[in-house]
């Protein structure tokens, strides 16, 4: 039974990363990947401009991550972009680039909570949670996007 779930979980997966592959990153040279990026680097500059206390540690903790993610996430796409020539090497690694946005992702909306919770006062019952949840995220999540990153640099061949 699950044989079968998995053929079906993987053809879809591969459809969606080919075609974020192809129509979302290739065809406008990674703009679109650029336009996420450029809103996840205002999330960062507004964890920078946490105060300290309270907040301001998950929020310092935070930015540096996500800053580091956001690197490795634009080297991958640079290198996605680079292999328009070869698009072989872009579908071959198409997957591991979809993965890659996904856990950036998961990493940025973990940071908007710190955001929101350094936002308001007085502190909710729920924010130590949510700081403890974007700080776990952050150091047990959000290094999987270098390691992806890596594997999008090596393309098919290597």
């Amino acid at each position: 039974r699950d044989a079968r779930i998995m053929t079906i979980y993987e053809g879809t997966t591969a459809i969606q990363s080919n075609d974020l592959i192809g129509r979302k990153v290739i065809r406008n040279e990674g703009a679109t990947a650029e336009t996420l990026f450029a809103q996840i680097d205002e999330t960062v500059a507004a964890l920078r401009g946490v105060g300290a206390g309270g907040a301001g540690e998950a929020a310092a903790r935070t930015a540096d991550r996500l800053e580091r993610a956001v690197a490795s996430a634009r080297r991958a796409t640079a290198d996605v972009v680079g292999f328009g020539s070869s698009p072989r090497d872009a579908h071959a690694v198409s997957v591991p680039y979809l993965m890659l946005l996904g856990v950036l992702a998961g990493g940025w909306m973990h940071a908007l909570a710190v955001v929101a919770v350094a936002a308001h006062e007085p502190p909710a019952a729920e924010d130590a949670a949510r700081l403890t949840l974007a700080d776990f995220y952050g150091a047990h999540h959000l290094p999987r996007v270098h390691a992806l990153a890596e594997t999008v640099a090596s393309g098919e061949t290597a």
